[in-house]
């Protein structure tokens, strides 16, 4: 990584744009929760003051509204961006009260459900990979489907949602993940359907039992990671995928992701670093899973047949 020259830097104005960046996602969160087809008043609306001194709405015959470059960009996807600003606003305010170490014991429960809640579209992604990989049509006749660190559930409950006859466990160490995921499973009348266990990757016991695992590998610890992925190998089904998330990059561009990964207690990694763990225990060369998208890839490994 090369950081940028000090020569460079101009420490008050870093100050400026991350005291204003919070405030303005603070805004920006409860805007999107009104929706894109939304109005604003600038002139008594102080939401609608902020968005207009950044440009993201503009007034037209229907009044101030987002930018159609705003809702085109953000069409469909409204409510997960304003959870996973709300979720950065918490986990970042933990950070700064309590230090590294203590951020998901100290967290607000609303703020965890927001975290999982903007995994909602990472859930859609791993629906969508499991066809890719060819699993769907194993998961219709009772495939099995393994949500490690589970958090809320959300993609568990993305899964169970789209393949009705999958069986579905969801792992996490954290109790409070798994309360929460408890209610809004069963808030969506899917508490039958996925299994909870207060368990994390390290102690799995399944021996060939999974088609498909999801292992967002930012929310493992590092010490549990290489006996949990030994393990996640072993509950797999010959043939069966571990479909890897939450890589990071090299440059100074991910060191915001780094921190949040440090923040999480997961594990800082390259898909290359995780490739060699991945391989050691007997999978095959990740496979890139799905293309087109902006957001972070998704990697696959394959235990072989």
């Amino acid at each position: 990584m090369v950081p940028t020259p000090a020569a460079l830097v101009d420490p008050r104005r870093i100050v400026a744009e991350a005291w204003g960046g919070a405030w303005l996602a603070s805004a920006l969160t409860i805007a999107l929760e009104r929706g894109l087809d939304a109005t604003f008043d600038p002139t008594s609306d102080p939401i609608g003051d902020v968005l207009a001194s950044v440009g993201l709405i503009e007034f037209g015959p229907d009044g101030w509204r987002f930018t159609e470059a705003v809702r085109r960009e953000w069409g469909g996807y409204a409510s997960e961006i304003a959870e996973a600003l709300r979720s950065a606003l918490g986990q970042s305010a933990s950070a700064s009260l309590w230090g590294p170490g203590h951020c998901d014991d100290l967290l607000d429960q609303e703020v965890v459900l927001a975290r999982g809640r903007a995994m909602d579209t990472l859930g859609h992604r791993v629906v969508r990979a499991a066809s890719a990989l060819g699993v769907s049509p194993l998961f219709e006749d009772g495939g099995g489907f393994l949500d490690v660190a589970t958090g809320s559930g959300a993609v568990a409950a993305a899964v169970a949602r789209a393949f009705p006859h999958a069986r579905l466990v969801a792992v996490d160490p954290w109790a409070l993940a798994l309360a929460l995921a408890s209610r809004e499973l069963a808030g969506e009348g899917l508490d039958e359907r996925v299994e909870l266990r207060h368990q994390g990757i390290d102690e799995l016991e399944d021996d060939q039992v999974f088609d498909l695992a999801w292992l967002p590998v930012g929310h493992v610890g590092r010490e549990t990671l290489a006996e949990g992925v030994f393990r996640l190998h072993r509950a797999l089904r010959p043939g069966g995928w571990l479909l890897g998330y939450g890589f990071s990059g090299p440059g100074p561009e991910e060191a915001l992701s780094r921190w949040q990964t440090y923040l999480a207690g997961g594990t800082v990694l390259l898909a290359d670093e995780f490739d060699e763990v991945a391989r050691a225990v007997g999978l095959a060369p990740a496979s890139p899973v799905g293309s087109g998208s902006r957001a972070r890839p998704l990697l696959g490994w394959r235990r072989p047949t």
